[in-house]
């Protein structure tokens, strides 16, 4: 495993652990950090703490246009990329072009179980 996979395994064990707590965020909040925010549609923060620094995550999902098909149309795809912060300032970007899709969709599926506000949610119907 690389560095990015490697981090991204860290980030995962730790919220499916639940030491990492997520929650769901406006993309809109976040748009200087957002490379086309406007086309951001979700967006969730975590606080990840490495060595005593306090590191800001934003899992952020986004419909990107997507025209590689044989028709030359237009269609849209989904797009995910996790930012890591510190201190206001980007540190790093991990895309598609760094890991696979599927690790970032394993990612997407465990925050979407504990973050904070689905928690509450189906906290309701237990």
């Amino acid at each position: 495993m690389d560095k990015y996979e490697n981090f991204i395994a860290n980030v995962l064990g730790q919220t499916k652990q639940g030491s990492l707590v997520w929650d769901v965020d406006s993309p809109g909040k976040y748009f200087e950090y957002i490379f086309n925010s406007q086309i951001a549609f979700r967006c969730f923060a975590g606080l990840y703490t490495l060595n005593k620094q306090k590191y800001l995550l934003l899992l952020v999902e986004k419909k990107a246009p997507n025209n590689n098909n044989d028709f030359d149309l237009i269609l849209e795809t989904h797009a995910l990329e996790l930012i890591v912060l510190l201190q206001g300032k980007i540190v790093f970007t991990i895309t598609e072009n760094h890991v696979s899709r599927d690790t970032l969709i394993d990612l997407v599926d465990a925050v979407e179980q504990v973050n904070e506000s689905s928690k509450k949610l189906f906290d309701s119907f237990e």
